[in-house]
This record gives structure tokens, sequence and C-alpha cells, in this order.
């Protein structure tokens, strides 16, 4: 992929994880394995990441992380570096929120122990290339 754009990288990312957007996400330095999350993609933040998860989640305290995705196809390999923080803003929540996700939180949006977490991925340790 070194003949595309960073833009157009973006977009290959984007469009491989609309189609599966399961990752596996991990706070670097924590010694913890990797959590399979679900990735909720906001179309008007292309370079963020949404994860709704559970307040107890080993990865919902937040800091630099590692995110690794294949593709359904495997064709689409990417690796990502990052900062998770919580984003609890309730219109975000609102926006992303889905049938799948509810299944996952019976308390629906109020759900206690429900937590959605922001990945910001960090443009110098972008990587992504077709297998």
């Amino acid at each position: 992929m070194a003949d595309k754009t960073p833009q157009e990288v973006a977009e290959t990312f984007v469009k491989h994880l609309k189609s599966s957007p399961f990752i596996m996400v991990g706070l670097t330095g924590s010694g913890q394995h990797s959590e399979p999350l679900t990735a909720q993609i906001d179309d008007d933040q292309p370079d963020v990441l949404y994860f709704f998860t559970a307040r107890d989640n080993r990865v919902a305290p937040g800091g630099k992380a590692m995110a690794q995705f294949a593709s359904k196809g495997h064709d689409v390999f990417a690796c990502l570096s990052g900062t998770i923080t919580v984003d609890n803003d309730p219109a975000q929540i609102d926006k992303l929120w889905s049938k799948p996700v509810e299944a996952w939180f019976p308390g629906g949006r109020n759900d206690p122990n429900l937590t959605l977490l922001r990945f910001d991925r960090s443009n110098e340790t972008w990587a992504l290339r077709p297998s």
C-alpha cells in the first residue's frame, strides 16, 4: 500500500472494518492479553474508533493502546497505536447505539455497567498492508 496516500489507506481500513468490525485491543505495557472488541464507526470522526464495553473490561481504564485487525477475507491487516479514553457522552452513545449493542446491555443506554471507549489513532504508528 506504499503507493496510497494516508487518507486512502485509512479509507481502505475503514471499508474493511465496516465489513467485519472485530478488532483486538490491548493497553500498552499492561502485561494483559488483548481484548476482542466490536468497533463502532462514526463517519463524522474517521480517525476515531468507539467500543461499547463493560466498566470492568481490562481496557476500560484507558491509556496508550494497540489494536490489531485482520479483514474478513484476510486480504488486509492493520496494526494501530493510539490512546483509549472513556467517552460517555450521551449524544455519542445515542448516535452509535444499535440492536447488537443492546443485546449485550440489557439495561439499555442507562445500563450501569455500560461504558463507551474512544480510541484515537496515533498518526505516526499506522500500519496497513494487503496480504
